[in-house]
């Protein structure tokens, strides 16, 4: 039977060990960094138009922040038996199983349709029209690679990359460029068809290097490209070769493209982050990866500290990975994602597309299909003893070309929950539970005022008021220093006895201009910030609204821009919270508003 995805990180794990134990006799000589990490990162230009970075936030060409969320296109340009139904096995080991099955020359066929037909712009149509923005795409060093230099760009990786940039080009969909495999290998799980010999064999260096440097020099124009993520899940001996690698790829990239983002992952399956004392890049951001195959628990722990890690650094963060659960660890995972708190920039799930293990253990967002033919032939593959003898030629060669039918984008079987959680989640208020204040005194003023016209009906309402995140709450002392847990009663609760907040909401000639808090802190010393968002009934962010309130005055509330709202339904979510310039998380304060017709006239 073909592994779960827990099997095969449970097999990478035994892999790993296996290898690190070989490495201790002395086989592993690490290059010495040349460089110490202190070295000024290269610097960026004045003026970029590509996705690029400002801050903790990714910006677009234009300077606006953007998140970029989408899907991974696993299972295309680098192969990966889980995704196919086929265990724990890689590219190499699949081709050279179908070859004996099929014999070569069908094989090659295979391979070839699998090229043509895993990722067309259908794929890409389909995720344009769920409103993700981004995908992000593997890919292993052999499809760009062949007998002629790499400045040829003869191997037939490139036209398929190619193909894909204007496809989403036209859809509106930015790319990732995802070295999913290097020469060599970078780690026991990811790596096809070596293992994990980059890090002591200076030749599978030198040529990721100028691979790099072959895809900066014919993409180094195209903005629909969101950045270059180095290299996928590295698994270095020491972080310092990690480092070492990642700065001679920026500095070959940047001869010929100072422009596109640099996405810099991590070890231990892109969440250890602990090599990097500082940037490498002015325009880099730090990926990580989340999965969790044997409890419930979110990556809440661990991505608090990468948060960290990226504001001491002042570089963006972003989840490069995440799925391989059920619906509920999904949706929470997405909510840590959109909060303020963390400042991550979007997310990938994994992945686009697969094989389904019909799981709720293992939800997808588009399944393949395959025919019962397939599966027997899956099983094959994945069989440790080789192929089944029983199955013919003619057998294999017919689960092959049904196999490519039901991989198609037409043929796929979308989870309406997964989907629902991915594309309108960000939208939402927050998932964390609310913390009870019921019997706390909440008044709520609202002033319309317009100009004198056959105006607009406002109504304004509120729900839950004053909650933090991560349940009992979060607590502040008098220097501002947050205690992560405390209990409700143990005091110096930032805004749990906050009294008054009232709401006031201008309206004008098409709709609303901006809302003002009145928010009462409960110290003389302490100062609130809180930020919401406007987003329109099918989840269109209209505008930001930003809120400082002090002790003993009235909060100073405007949008971040003016913004004009017509006739229709909004919402007030995703607030949050700072405390003397501390994060606080979520907060509890939304609202819709209802904007309608009216034969009333008001006066200013």
């Amino acid at each position: 039977m073909s592994l779960l995805p827990f099997q095969r990180r449970i097999a990478n794990t035994v892999a790993l060990v296996i290898f690190t134990f070989i490495s201790m006799g002395g086989c592993v000589t690490p290059k010495p960094a040349g460089e110490s990490q202190t070295q000024t990162p290269i610097a960026a230009p004045t003026h970029n138009s590509m996705v690029h970075t400002k801050g903790l936030q990714i910006v677009d060409g234009n300077n606006k922040p953007i998140k970029l969320r989408g899907v991974l296109l696993e299972g295309w340009l680098m192969w990966n038996g889980p995704l196919w139904g086929a265990g724990l096995t890689s590219e190499t080991k699949i081709a050279s199983r179908l070859e004996e099955m099929a014999g070569k020359a069908n094989a090659e066929k295979f391979r070839t349709a699998v090229y043509d037909n895993f990722i067309t712009e259908k794929d890409i149509e389909m995720i344009a029209e769920l409103g993700l923005n981004v995908v992000r795409v593997p890919f292993n060093h052999t499809i760009l690679e062949d007998e002629n230099p790499l400045g040829n760009y003869s191997a037939r990786g490139w036209k398929y990359i190619d193909n894909l940039l204007d496809w989403c080009e036209r859809h509106k969909v930015y790319v990732v460029l995802d070295f999913h495999s290097v020469p060599g290998g970078q780690g026991a799980f990811v790596s096809d068809p070596e293992l994990i010999n980059v890090w002591h064999t200076p030749k599978y260096q030198q040529r990721t290097v100028e691979i790099w440097g072959a895809i900066a020099k014919r993409y180094a124009n195209r903005k629909i490209i969101a950045g270059y993520d180095l290299i996928n899940e590295p698994d270095p001996p020491k972080g310092e070769n990690l480092v070492d690698l990642h700065r001679r790829i920026i500095q070959e990239i940047r001869k010929v493209d100072p422009l596109h983002m640099i996405i810099l992952e991590g070890s231990q399956f892109s969440s250890d982050f602990s090599m990097y004392t500082s940037p490498l890049d002015a325009n880099q951001v730090y990926s990580f990866h989340s999965y969790n195959f044997f409890t419930n628990d979110t990556d809440q722990a661990n991505l608090l500290k990468l948060a960290n890690i990226a504001k001491a650094h002042n570089v963006p963060l972003w989840n490069g990975e995440f799925g391989a659960h059920n619906a509920k660890w999904i949706k929470e995972e997405v909510a840590l994602y959109e909060s303020p708190q963390y400042h991550v920039n979007g997310w990938i799930f994994w992945p686009w597309k697969r094989v389904s293990e019909n799981s709720e253990r293992f939800r997808d967002l588009a399944a393949i299909r395959p025919s019962e033919e397939w599966k027997q032939l899956a099983l094959s593959i994945a069989d440790l003893f080789g192929p089944n003898k029983k199955i013919t030629q003619e057998m294999a060669i017919k689960a092959m070309n049904g196999f490519i039918e039901s991989l198609k984008g037409e043929n796929l079987v979308i989870d309406e929950e997964i989907k629902q959680i991915l594309t309108t989640g960000w939208n939402d208020e927050s998932s964390y539970e609310p913390i009870d204040t019921s019997n706390e005194e909440t008044h709520v003023n609202l002033e319309i005022t317009t100009e004198p016209l056959d105006s607009v009906t406002v109504n304004y309402e509120t729900k839950q008021l004053l909650y933090l995140h991560n349940s009992p709450g979060a607590c502040i002392d008098k220097e501002g220093e947050i205690f992560e847990y405390c209990k409700r009663e143990s005091g110096n609760l930032v805004l749990h006895k906050t009294q008054t907040i009232n709401h006031n909401l201008w309206v004008s000639k098409g709709g609303v201009q901006k809302i003002q808090y009145k928010l009462e802190p409960t110290r003389d010393d302490l100062s609130v910030d809180l930020t919401s968002e406007i987003r329109s009934s099918d989840g269109d962010l209209k505008s930001f609204i930003k809120i400082t309130c002090q002790f003993g005055s009235i909060c100073k509330a405007e949008t971040s821009e003016k913004v004009t709202l017509a006739k229709g339904t909004y919402y007030l979510v995703n607030s949050s919270a700072k405390a003397n310039e501390k994060w606080m998380g979520p907060m509890g304060i939304s609202g819709k508003i209802s904007i309608e017709s009216s034969i009333e006239r008001i006066n200013k």
